[in-house]
């Protein structure tokens, strides 16, 4: 039987809190200029240079990396040089990948502003052959874009008026998956429909309570085998400090909007388990802390009123990447009074330039940078707004 670790008091989280704040600050003191300079060479060569299709891609890459460390201004940017090194080459797999999962991240929120550039990106990645189709990593890796294929023709039909036909597209999606499930029991692939049920259901109306149990019941799974995840899905293979953590939280506010608050506590309870074997990121002790509020003040209106549930959309994004700044607390679903909205404050955002602009040329607006929800770059979900939580 694996040994409990021991709960976090909240008077050490908060302790964890000021000393993450401390080392964030006084290490990115340090590393901050270099990394700064260095991103804008490579946005400047870029932009001298259209045709180079690798001074778009490190350029891109770099903005990428920024906007997951929570500097979101600079995702139209990264975008915009993503696209840029794929219509150079429209055959390389990386680039349309790399491109498409940036642009998961609005999709998560339901704004369909890109929605045809990513139905173009996975028909090409669902058609193209980066290996020898028996071996295992390029099946998974070509069942994987079909799925996201699925959720973005989904969503393009949405925003083409035919909201039925999404829903069933949708059904569809979460079926394919299970079927994949009953072929090989894999938990990549009950982290991948936990996730997809838990983000629809905060976003279409038709079925929430089949899909809250569906995310209940997979992520379940992953909470409780998390060490058999693979690599890449803990987020070993690509240094993402913060997936366990997200995993556990999700899981209890999953099972909190699922109407079962006395199973909720003791998940609730075993999110600052999970945090006390994490890196000591501003978002893990962030997380940590909430659910010590959720515990300490349990909400009497629970059910779909935390729908979606926190962190989400471009926050799950940090949550999960960032080593200097949290996820804000400003969207997080059914507050629990003014005193507990701001929580303990790690580093903020930053941009990449510094100053008053930054190195793509988008003006910096400082409320557009450290909210989430209606004040981020993303702005408000547009094209699903009468399907998604008043």
């Amino acid at each position: 039987m694996a040994r409990r670790v021991q709960s976090v008091p909240p008077d050490m989280v908060r302790l964890l809190t000021i000393h993450a704040a401390l080392v964030a600050l006084m290490s990115a003191a340090e590393a901050e200029p270099l990394q700064s300079r260095a991103i804008e060479a490579w946005v400047r060569e870029a932009r001298q240079h259209p045709s180079d299709r690798r001074a778009q891609l490190r350029a891109g890459e770099a903005l990428t990396q920024a906007v997951l460390n929570g500097d979101r201004v600079q995702f139209p940017a990264a975008v915009d040089l993503l696209e840029r090194a794929y219509r150079l080459d429209p055959s390389s797999p990386h680039v349309m990948r790399k491109l498409g999962r940036l642009l998961n991240l609005p999709l998560s929120v339901g704004d369909l502003h890109y929605t045809d550039l990513q139905l173009e990106l996975y028909r090409e990645l669902v058609e193209v052959r980066d290996g020898t189709s028996s071996e295992p990593s390029v099946a998974r890796q070509r069942f994987v874009d079909h799925c996201f294929l699925e959720a973005t023709s989904a969503a393009a039909a949405y925003r083409e008026g035919h909201p039925v036909r999404a829903v069933l597209q949708l059904r569809d999606l979460e079926q394919t998956i299970a079927d994949q499930l009953q072929r090989e029991d894999d938990l990549d692939l009950h982290a991948m429909l936990g996730n997809y049920a838990l983000e629809i259901s905060g976003l279409v109306r038709p079925g929430r309570r089949r899909r809250l149990a569906i995310a209940v019941r997979h992520l379940e799974q992953v909470v409780s085998r998390y060490d058999e995840l693979s690599p890449a899905a803990q987020g070993i293979e690509y240094d993402v400090p913060g997936v366990r953590v997200v995993f556990a939280y999700w899981l209890a506010e999953a099972t909190l909007a699922a109407g079962q608050p006395d199973l909720a506590r003791d998940r609730y309870r075993a999110v600052p388990d999970a945090a006390a074997t994490s890196e000591q990121t501003p978002a893990v002790i962030r997380m940590a802390w909430a659910a010590e509020q959720r515990l300490a003040r349990m909400p009497e209106g629970n059910g779909f009123d935390l729908l979606p549930t926190w962190p989400y959309g471009y926050d799950s994004c940090v949550a999960c990447h960032s080593r200097e700044v949290a996820p804000d607390l400003s969207g997080w679903p059914n507050p629990l009074g003014e005193d507990a909205i701001g929580g303990p404050r790690a580093v903020d955002t930053r941009t990449v330039g510094g100053g008053d602009r930054c190195v793509a040329d988008v003006p910096l607006d400082a409320k557009s940078v450290r909210n989430c929800g209606q004040d981020s770059i993303l702005g408000e979900p547009r094209g699903m707004r009468r399907i998604v939580r008043p």
